[in-house]
């Protein structure tokens, strides 16, 4: 292979190799708007729960996914600048589906502080009533 550069030749023998082409890097921009937007989809999912009574198993397929996709983006940002914020951010996720059944942080801060917050703000004029099922009695 005469005339041929060294650095075409490496070019050459190495591009087989390659697993993918070179993408784009994805920025920290975009990743945190894949979480307002995970998030979003996360409250609204837990709100129509809570709407329409889904089943158990409905309710994980909604669930699953967005907390499967919110872990994804959260170990991406481990390769981002903000590494340490980044892994606060996951841990809380997986903190956050396993203490309280929620999906990411901000659906917990939701479904937990958001009623309590608006119990202080009204005056504690906000009585929910939740009837508990228990063996045996109809709350009917």
């Amino acid at each position: 292979m005469e005339g041929v550069k060294p650095n075409a030749l490496h070019r050459e023998l190495t591009w087989p190799l390659r697993i993918r082409p070179e993408m784009k890097s994805l920025k920290s921009s975009h990743l945190m708007i894949a979480i307002v937007l995970l998030n979003a989809l996360a409250v609204i999912a837990m709100e129509l729960s809570l709407a329409i009574d889904l089943s158990l198993e409905t309710n994980r397929m909604l669930v699953l996914p967005v907390f499967l996709l919110n872990a994804a983006v959260a170990i991406v940002g481990l390769w981002r600048p903000y590494r340490a914020a980044w892994l606060v951010y996951l841990v809380a996720s997986i903190a956050s589906m396993l203490l309280f059944g929620a999906t990411t942080p901000i659906a917990a801060l939701w479904a937990f502080a958001l009623p309590h917050a608006l119990n202080h703000i009204i005056g504690g004029s906000l009585n929910v009533i939740v009837p508990v099922s228990l063996p045996g009695r109809n709350f009917s």
